[in-house]
Formats: C-alpha cells, sequence, structure tokens
C-alpha cells in the first residue's frame, strides 16, 4: 500500500486515519495473515481416523480439503488479480533499455529494484515512483509533493499522466499514489476523480486502488459506490494486508447500515464541513451542507414530536376508557354545587412548543445524547437551542 508517510519508508503506513473517531479505536492491532490457532496448524484431533490401507497394504491418503484450496477458489472467484513484483520490474526494465541513461544512473536504477527486499505490490509502486523522479523532472515534483503530509499549496503537472511518451505502467501508477496522497490529506473529492480514471489492470497495487476508492465513497456518504469497491477488495481477503482488511470490513459494514436523513448520516455531513473547512473552503457547497444538517435535524426533531403527542393520546385514551363504569348508577343525581366555580385558565389549546424545554429537562436531554453519540451532536443540537431562543427573541 502506499500513503503519504509509508510510501518513501519501512514506516507503518496510517490509512485508518480515513476513520471518524468512533472507529478508530475499534480497529485492533495488526497481526500476522496466520493467526495462532489457525486450523493449518493445529495437530489433528484424537477422533480424527489414520489414513485407510488397501488391501496391497499401501496407505490411501484420507479425502480433505485443504485450506490452500479453499484460497484457491476464492481467488478464482475474484474480479481482480495483483501483478507480481517481477511482472512490473519487467515492464519498467524494458522502459529504461530505451532511454538514454548515464550508466551511473543506471547503476542507481537497478539498485532501486534489486535491493527492495519486500517485492510486495505496495513496493512497486514506491520503485516506479523513485525510478520515474530520477528520469523525468516532473515525476521528481510528484514524488516530494506525495512525501509530504499536509495538503500543498503547489500543485504538481498532471499532463505527465496523460504523456504519451511515458509507460502506461508509470503514468497509471504515479496517478495511483497522487490520489492516494489526496485521500490522505482529507481531499476526497479530488481523490476520488483521480483515482476514478484508473482501471484495476493498470495498477501495479489494485488493492490499494480498491481501498481508497471505498475510502473516498465513505467519506463521502456514497453507499452504493463504497459497498462495491470494499466489497471488491475483500474478495482476495487473505491475500491483501490485514489492516486493509480490518478498516475495509468496518467502513463497509457502516455503509450498508447507513440511512437517509439518520443521525449517522447527520454525522457524516457535519464531518464533510469540518474537513472543507478546515482546508479553508467556505464556498457553496459547505453553505449547502450546513443547511442540510440543520434540515435533517429539524425534520427528526419534528418525527420525535410527532411521536410523543402519539403517545400522550394512547396513554389519555387508555385512561378514558379504565374510568369509564360498566353499568350506570341506578339511583343517579346531580351533586349540589357548593364551590363560586372559579378556576384559572390555562392555554391548554396553544401550540407544543418543543424546542422550548425546561432547562432542567434540556440539560437531561443533552447528556444523554452525550452518552450514546459523540460529542459534536451535543454541539449541533445545542446550537438549534439558541437558534430557536434567537428566533423568538426576534419575533413580535
Amino acid at each position: 500500500m502506499l500513503c503519504c508517510r509509508g510510501a518513501w519508508s519501512d514506516e507503518t503506513p496510517s490509512e485508518d486515519r480515513l476513520l471518524p473517531p468512533s472507529t478508530e479505536e475499534a480497529i485492533p492491532g495488526e497481526q500476522s495473515e496466520l493467526a495462532p490457532g489457525d486450523a493449518s496448524e493445529q495437530p489433528p484431533a484424537e477422533s480424527e481416523q489414520p489414513p485407510a490401507e488397501s488391501e496391497s497394504g499401501q496407505t490411501e491418503p484420507v479425502a480433505t480439503t485443504s485450506l490452500a484450496a479453499g484460497e484457491d477458489a476464492l481467488a478464482r472467484r475474484a474480479t481482480w488479480q495483483e501483478p507480481t513484483y517481477d511482472e512490473v520490474e519487467m515492464q519498467i526494465r524494458e522502459w529504461l533499455d530505451g532511454l538514454d541513461v548515464p550508466s551511473d544512473m543506471r547503476g542507481e536504477l537497478d539498485r532501486v529494484w534489486s535491493d527492495n527486499r519486500e517485492r510486495t505490490a505496495r513496493a512497486a509502486v514506491n520503485a516506479i515512483l523513485q525510478t520515474a523522479a530520477m528520469v523525468d523532472p516532473r515525476a521528481k515534483d510528484l514524488w516530494q509533493l506525495v512525501r509530504q503530509t499536509k495538503p500543498s499549496e503547489s500543485s504538481p503537472d498532471l499532463s505527465l499522466f496523460d504523456d504519451p511518451r511515458l509507460p502506461g505502467v508509470v503514468r497509471h501508477n504515479l496517478r495511483l499514489a497522487y490520489g492516494i496522497w489526496l485521500a490522505n490529506t482529507r481531499l476526497y473529492d479530488e481523490s476520488l476523480e483521480i483515482l476514478g480514471k484508473l482501471e484495476l489492470e493498470q495498477a501495479a497495487d489494485p488493492g490499494a486502488l480498491l481501498f481508497y476508492r471505498g475510502a473516498n465513497n465513505y467519506r463521502l456518504r456514497q453507499r452504493e459506490p463504497g459497498i462495491q469497491a470494499l466489497g471488491q477488495l475483500l474478495e482476495r481477503e487473505s491475500e491483501i494486508p490485514v489492516r486493509f482488511a480490518r478498516v475495509a470490513k468496518l467502513m463497509k459494514s457502516e455503509l450498508e447500515a447507513l440511512k437517509p436523513d439518520s443521525l449517522d448520516e447527520v454525522a457524516k455531513l457535519m464531518d464533510s464541513i469540518h474537513v472543507r473547512l478546515d482546508h479553508g473552503r467556505a464556498g457553496k457547497r459547505v453553505r449547502t451542507e450546513e443547511d442540510d444538517v440543520i434540515a435533517k435535524l429539524d425534520k427528526m426533531i419534528e418525527k420525535l414530536e410527532q411521536q410523543r403527542q402519539q403517545q400522550q393520546q394512547q396513554q389519555q385514551s387508555g385512561q378514558g376508557g379504565q374510568n369509564q363504569p360498566s353499568s350506570p348508577k341506578s339511583d343517579s343525581s346531580l351533586p349540589q354545587m357548593s364551590a363560586p366555580g372559579n378556576v384559572d385558565p390555562k392555554d391548554v389549546d396553544g401550540p407544543v412548543d418543543w424546542g422550548n424545554l425546561p432547562p432542567k429537562e434540556r440539560e437531561e436531554a443533552l447528556q444523554e445524547l452525550g452518552k450514546r453519540y459523540p460529542s459534536h451532536y451535543r454541539d449541533v443540537i445545542e446550537e438549534y437551542f439558541r437558534d430557536l431562543a434567537r428566533k423568538e427573541v426576534e419575533s413580535p
């Protein structure tokens, strides 16, 4: 995998930065691909029968379904395949053979590929970037950019992504690296646009391409595309990095549970606003999303008010039925009215002001909200109450 920090060293990539705070702590530490106690490492149970012997005395193999056979069957069903490190290296060397490269530089380029110990898809992408940076100034600028951990005011020369003088293996993976960097700097729209122009067959690390596509969809609340990308990534769950699989499962499950006009959708919308404001973007889209947050909260509060009124009506109708006698009193008469009959007039027919709860009840509701949901929900609700109070003061 390639990310803004781990792309150029052995430092562990930080793709879990794409998750909201509520899910970051849920990711356990990395484990090996084969966890202790896996079926492939366990000794046979005592109840298992030994291999049967034929009449000739030769041992016959017992028919079993191996773990490797199951993985092979899964691989046959997968819709994508990762190229090997050697295949990518061969394409790069063919390209370099056609260039007029000085001998000393050629030695450095050879060491980029031959001295790489990992020989993984992530390592192949990194080697492509280093190779391109040594022979093309535009690629060098991009290489320096993606090593940064924060957004940059400068933009790389994107013409190299479509330059026919560069082989596809270089152009496509430069695009992949830039798209991943955009995602890691929380520029999700831009990242999705860059990565959306890549096919899986064009990427040296198709798993990273699927992961970051799904992560962008997750952040932008694009339910169906996100589920599709993450589901496709998990087709090769046993082959991709463990951290990819864990984070992808979390994002996919949240997208599957995402419902329109829910608190989860409001939370993701608020997160989108927060990210855009952090990048200094306060244009029309941000204002529209802010209005959407208020509208969705108004809709939820109105729905809660209707449910409360229905419950009160049901309780009143139930109490009325219990107070009715089963048979009328035989000798009934009107009681004598000795009191003057003065009553305290109450405005019982006026509108119910759901927003102006008593301070004590409002604080209890906010405390309960803080127990069940992240702290920024409380901030939005408090802002809603303040908005109601301002409108009440301004109204004649």
